[in-house]
């Protein structure tokens, strides 16, 4: 006698069980999407379809930069890219100047002393989200310098404190020589002029990239070592000038050194 076919339920559906072995490789096949790289298979990637989140964390640097205020906020969902916007008082109109992808900018219009408020917008292909919170933001004003660094400036690494440039010379006549270091914010440092072979007033300052004077060293008449303790404001470069101002030739050596 013929036996009856042995059958399986699925979804309420009845299957021979010659067609399983048919359709379970076909499953296999399309449960995922291959990596070309052998790495498996590649997840998918959220499609974004709103306009970003309003940017939380705004914050505007009070006077810890040189001539720049430095804006941070949190990254916003969606977003591509931020605009960044200004006003004169909390409740002013706020204006935008700038955008970014970041989510971090330096703003170096502000940065002549006054203070200044900000918000930020993000956006995307579909449109941007509203206004951020404000804040408000303050730079020091170093942009009124009139010194020049001039071309060809000896550039010079911070090193020990025994470390020195030995037998630097300026001539006969009211002239400086300068150097160039780099330093990093919040980090001390110090420059040194120290075995004058000929007794001149040789003053030691030190510049911003702006040309204004930082800090200042003058002791004495003249033949006296100098030296300079620096808090560094704001990472860059910053110049070392010794001044030859009685016009009298003389060597030195120099140091800089972080502390």
């Amino acid at each position: 006698m013929k036996q009856p076919q042995k059958v399986f339920r699925k979804q309420g559906r009845f299957f021979p069980q010659h067609l399983i072995v048919i359709l379970l490789p076909v499953f296999f096949v399309f449960s995922g999407c291959p990596d070309v790289n052998g790495g498996g298979s590649v997840p998918s990637v959220p499609v974004i379809t709103t306009v970003p989140d309003i940017p939380a964390g705004l914050s505007a640097s009070d006077g810890t930069h040189v001539s720049f205020i430095r804006l941070t906020w949190n990254p916003s969902y969606g977003a591509e890219g931020y605009k960044i916007f200004w006003a004169g008082s909390l409740d002013g109109n706020y204006t935008q100047f700038d955008t970014t992808s970041a989510t971090s900018f330096d703003d170096y219009d502000g940065g002549d002393g006054s203070t200044y408020y900000f918000r930020i917008k993000a956006y995307n292909t579909l449109g941007e989200s509203g206004f951020s919170g404000a804040d408000s933001g303050w730079a020091i004003d170093y942009t009124g310098g009139s010194w020049t660094p001039p071309e060809g400036t000896t550039s010079v690494t911070a090193g020990g404190a025994g470390t020195w440039l030995n037998n630097q010379y300026i001539g006969y006549s009211t002239s400086y020589k300068s150097y160039k270091g780099w330093m990093y914010r919040g980090h001390t440092y110090t420059v040194n002029t120290y075995g004058y072979y000929f007794p001149d007033d040789a003053d030691l300052l030190i510049y911003n990239s702006y040309g204004d004077v930082l800090a200042q060293s003058t002791g004495g008449t003249g033949g006296e070592d100098e030296s300079i303790t620096y808090l560094c404001e704001d990472t860059g470069d910053y110049y070392f000038r010794v001044d030859n101002s009685l016009g009298d030739g003389f060597n030195f050596s120099f140091s800089f050194y972080e502390n």
